[in-house]
């Protein structure tokens, strides 16, 4: 265990207990022989002045083992991958378990800026006796910032999340701002979002309530819910602004993927949807629902109770939207401009 009240300062792999911390996992015997780090909290500031600083966390600077049951309640200030407890949890087998970022924690950086990790290649979840991984404070970025990792890597998984952050964007050209990711490369299992997302006031892009940007890796599992509100210049979905993923919202008979949002989803510009702003992947046993207000702007952009352009074709699956829907341009209560395929689906729109 570990307790910091110390001001920590240093150039990059800045950590307010450990700088780095190296693990060694046992494969054969599936458990960790070296690099594990639990019960430990960090109350004061940690901070990384230079410009090309790197990997600054409440916790550790970079992970290559495990950490569990740590919490932070203090001010992160770094330039990339900064994150409230871990700046970068850097490989497959490393991971982040039931750790805690207090209201009163607060994250600051330019690009893979998020409030558990900067950037993540292993797994950051809650264990079984755990109802969530709890994330709470205010993220500051430019680019790729999320409430739990700014960046979610390829083969990287985040599972069983709940999400009450502040999001706000500095610089021109804000972009990828996501409740759970900025980017996404892996998995999402299990994840609600209950944070307000707010960057019109600097022409923010590509925001989601859980994922600012789907990569064509990036996967969706479980019950994914956004009942925060989403605001931004343009491309803004209750939960992807941008999605890359031909396969994203396919689920099987006997396991449908369950997508729902409830918050108000708001473009400044132009280009809201309740779901996915752009979706160009099938959709196929799923059940997709939208509550919240979607408002479009008085601009040019396709604005829609789910989707806002849609080319995927449609099977198997339930699309609903009973909020209202409100645009100046394309305007659809489910898809604002479809050039899909829809067939043995029920759409409806109340």
């Amino acid at each position: 265990s570990g307790y910091n009240e110390s001001i920590v300062s240093g150039s990059s792999n800045v950590g307010g207990i450990i700088g780095t911390n190296a693990g060694t996992y046992n494969e054969a015997d599936k458990k960790w022989e070296s690099g594990t780090v639990s019960n430990v909290v960090n109350a004061t500031s940690v901070t990384s002045d230079a410009a090309d600083s790197k990997n600054v966390g409440g916790l550790v600077g970079t992970n290559t083992g495990s950490v569990t049951n740590g919490r932070n309640n203090g001010t992160i200030t770094g330039t990339n991958y900064v994150g409230g407890l871990v700046g970068d949890n850097a490989n497959a087998n490393s991971i982040l378990t039931n750790l805690v970022n207090d209201s009163s924690a607060e994250i600051l950086g330019e690009e893979y800026v998020g409030g558990i990790a900067g950037s993540n290649s292993g797994t950051i979840t809650a264990d079984e006796k755990n109802d969530n991984l709890i994330n709470r404070g205010s993220i500051t970025g430019n680019k790729y910032v999320g409430g739990v990792a700014g960046e979610n890597k390829d083969g990287g998984t985040i599972a069983n999340t709940l999400n009450s952050v502040v999001l706000h964007a500095k610089g021109d050209n804000a972009q990828y701002f996501g409740g759970v990711v900025g980017q996404n490369s892996g998995e999402i299992n299990g994840a609600t979002n209950t944070s307000n997302i707010d960057i019109t006031a600097v022409g923010g892009s590509y925001v989601g309530g859980i994922i600012g940007q789907n990569t064509k890796s990036g996967t969706l599992k479980g019950e994914i819910r956004n009942e925060g509100s989403v605001a931004g210049k343009s491309q803004v979905g209750g939960i992807i602004g941008e999605n890359d993923n031909d396969y994203v919202l396919i689920g099987t008979e006997g396991n449908r993927l369950t997508v729902e949002n409830d918050g108000s989803v708001d473009a400044q510009e132009g280009g809201a949807a309740g779901i996915f702003y752009e979706n160009h992947g099938e959709i196929k046993y799923a059940d997709i629902s939208n509550s919240g207000v979607v408002n479009g702007g008085d601009k040019t952009g396709g604005t829609g109770g789910l989707f806002g352009i849609n080319t995927g074709n449609i099977t198997e699956s339930t699309l609903a939207n009973s909020g209202t829907v409100i645009g100046g341009g394309i305007v659809g209560g489910l898809i604002g401009k479809n050039s899909g395929d829809v067939s043995n689906s029920s759409l409806t729109n109340t």
